[in-house]
């Protein structure tokens, strides 16, 4: 997508300029207000900033024939936009740019930290967010309803994006047969989380994965990860055998079922904690090349990590020595007068010298008896 396409999709959004405040055209600001979220800026006075220190790569594609717009012509701008106009043109532009990714979607809503509000009785604020695991970005974001969840929210989100040859990853709530029928019916594939919320599947997808003559397609190597204070080991196996749980319970686009089993050794705990999640999945492909490659692929994108020595936060408590009590610090060599004066009364005076140090006293040599042997003395 080039810059005609940007000032395409915003085009619809109206300028609330006017006068003087429009000599920088609206779709160039947009531009550069993007690149500066881009790169962290959160303030108008950093959007400024940005253009000034990336001004020779900005006028490769942008005009500026007005010269570089100030933070004050940001901050003008951001205060008389329509919100609600500007969030659908945004959502679009997030629809047209996820068209050229690809990857793994992963769905998941989070509550605001601090977003609530006592004193009117607003609740915190609940987004669902999607996730494009691949380019690191939020292709697109909606606020829940107060009165509603993640459930009614989910499939708004799904339609703002292009889910054609991609994969949607979600939690328990979003284990739905009408959003996986949306996910299927858009082109997609679908990796659900499946818990007690849908008690009859769950129930005999257990049973089945729990069973140790199931027909079991494949087998994941293990991985482990040490990560905030524990170790996690993480094993999987996948069965493509769901014919005779499509007969029972007609889930859309079913292709595979599997568990993910999670071994975690805490810090300070000696006995570990066992997990074990159902996954539903409409990805065959993928985990029959697993099975019939003689290296199974792990999950994750990560390499585990050799087995050597645990670092000293994951060992658990150990015991300390005890610490040696250090000696106190000695006085100065130069007493005060006043300790001074306590010595001169407490020890006898000494003999001093002209510099008036003492006098240092040997005793005597004690006599010895020497012998000669020479003849004259004998």
């Amino acid at each position: 997508m080039g810059m005609e396409g940007f000032s395409a999709i915003f085009s619809a959004l109206k300028d609330p300029r006017t006068g003087n405040a429009r000599r920088h055209d609206l779709g160039e600001l947009l531009m550069i207000a993007l690149g500066s979220c881009l790169c962290g800026g959160t303030t108008c006075t950093e959007m400024a900033e940005f253009a000034e220190d990336k001004e020779p790569f900005l006028r490769e594609f942008l005009d500026l024939e007005n010269g570089l717009p100030s933070h004050d012509t940001f901050s003008r701008l951001f205060r008389l936009l329509d919100p609600v106009a500007f969030g659908e043109c945004f959502s679009q532009f997030m629809q047209e740019f996820s068209r050229q990714t690809s990857g793994l979607v992963a769905v998941d809503g989070k509550t605001l930290r601090r977003s609530f509000d006592a004193a009117s009785g607003k609740s915190a604020l609940h987004m669902v967010s999607a996730w494009s695991c691949e380019e690191r970005l939020v292709l697109a974001q909606i606020a829940t309803d107060e009165k509603s969840n993640e459930i009614t929210a989910v499939p708004q989100l799904l339609r703002l994006l292009d889910l054609k040859g991609r994969t949607v990853s979600a939690d328990a709530m979003s284990c739905q047969r009408d959003i996986a029928q949306q996910i299927v019916d858009e082109g997609g594939q679908y990796v659900l989380s499946l818990k007690g919320n849908q008690p009859t599947l769950f129930d005999d997808v257990a049973r089945y994965l729990a069973d140790p003559e199931a027909r079991v397609l494949a087998t994941l190597k293990p991985t482990v990860d040490a990560d905030h204070g524990r170790i996690e080991t993480r094993s999987a196996v996948v069965s493509t055998d769901v014919d005779w749980l499509q007969d029972i319970h007609h889930w859309p686009g079913l292709k595979a079922i599997g568990a993910v089993r999670r071994t975690r050794e805490p810090k300070g705990e000696r006995r570990p904690a066992d997990d074990r999640d159902r996954l539903l999945s409409a990805l065959r492909t993928h985990h029959a090349r697993a099975a019939e490659s003689k290296c199974p692929r792990p999950l994750g994108r990560r390499k585990p990590p050799p087995l050597g020595p645990r670092c000293r936060h994951e060992r658990g408590p150990r015991p300390q020595p005890l610490r040696q009590r250090s000696p106190k610090p000695r006085h100065s060599q130069t007493p005060g007068p006043q300790r001074a004066q306590r010595r001169a009364l407490q020890t006898p005076s000494a003999p001093q010298n002209e510099k008036g140090r003492p006098i240092r006293r040997f005793p005597p040599n004690p006599p010895r008896n020497l012998k000669c042997d020479c003849p004259e003395a004998a």
